[in-house]
């Protein structure tokens, strides 16, 4: 199930997942981090060649690396969230382009995020 397309045509399993941990590491590196550290953030727009990354990083890594990069960042984002004051939540930062951000706004977008890939992986493991 871990290589087998969500659809024909559409990614594996194993290109989502990476394509999740490319970006939470991307935003960990890039935003999350900076605002616990008080830095300016440096996030930009990266979005096509970002996304044909994680893919070409799901064919040149094992599945327990990509499962166990991918739950750790995860968890070094929940922990920097957590530690982060109610001013540092709520504050509008610019990114690397200028373009306003919000932890909230964040949030809010990759959890639709996560939501979505979650949908397509449970329709495959129900097919």
């Amino acid at each position: 199930m871990w290589k087998a397309p969500l659809e024909l045509g559409k990614w594996s399993v194993s290109d989502v997942i990476a394509h999740i941990l490319l970006w939470d590491t991307y935003f960990e590196q890039e935003a999350i981090s900076k605002i616990a550290k008080a830095e300016a953030l440096t996030l930009t727009n990266l979005e096509f060649p970002f996304n044909q990354n994680a893919v070409l990083y799901a064919r040149a890594h094992r599945q327990q690396v990509i499962l166990d990069q991918a739950v750790a960042v995860r968890e070094r984002i929940i922990d920097y969230l957590e530690k982060l004051s109610n001013e540092a939540r709520s504050q509008v930062y610019l990114d690397g382009e200028g373009h306003p951000f919000t932890v909230q706004h964040y949030l809010d977008d990759f959890i639709e995020h996560d939501n979505h890939h979650r949908s397509q992986i449970e329709r495959l493991l129900a097919s």
